[in-house]
């Protein structure tokens, strides 16, 4: 990956962790090599969940589900009683629409505590272009990305997941260029 962004939110994520205890990390996109460095130095389990490969969530979506089972139920197969510390969600989230997200957020709950905390980019406006990005984590403050077409389907703004992606709650907001917002979510799991 060529490009670099620099994230103003991300070092939050990373804040005051306890680093004494194996983390459990969710990162929804394809391993980078970026990435792997990056957790290297953190004593942790990591998730990649690279939803757009061959076993992702377009896969699933066309097969028949059970009652009550999500998309998403059939994609993650994470180890029974796995409760995510910190989930990068990058601009996933405006691959799916509104069924998708709340199916996400609802496969997610089981796997959230309240101290999670998470990363995502949406856009600020749906009325511009909000291109498709692979992201590689270089350190909390900068990601080495590569744009890739094409551009996010479904596009939701802050407003949209502050209201359909329970349990997570929109704590911090902030402008980058291109259209791009910001966001670090929490956990609010008794609201």
């Amino acid at each position: 990956m060529a490009d670099r962004l620099a994230t103003r939110l991300l070092p939050l994520v990373f804040d005051d962790l306890d680093l004494k205890r194996q983390l459990n990390i969710l990162d929804v996109g394809a391993a980078t090599s970026e990435s792997v460095r990056f957790f290297n130095r953190y004593h942790c389990r990591l998730h990649f969940a690279d939803l757009f490969g061959e076993t992702g969530y377009r896969r699933q979506h066309r097969d028949r589900r059970r009652p009550h089972e999500t998309v998403f139920d059939r994609v993650f197969d994470f180890p029974h009683g796995t409760l995510f510390d910190i989930c990068l969600f990058w601009d996933f989230l405006n691959y799916l629409d509104m069924t998708l997200l709340r199916d996400l957020a609802q496969t997610l709950r089981r796997h959230v505590h309240e101290g999670t905390r998470a990363h995502a980019f949406v856009p600020f406006s749906n009325a511009l272009p909000f291109p498709g990005m692979r992201f590689g984590l270089e350190n909390a403050e900068a990601l080495a990305i590569k744009t890739e077409p094409p551009p996010a389907p479904h596009p939701h703004t802050n407003k949209v997941i502050a209201r359909s992606f329970w349990p997570f709650f929109v704590s911090r907001a902030t402008l980058l260029d291109e259209n791009r917002q910001e966001l670090f979510l929490e956990v609010r799991l008794d609201a």
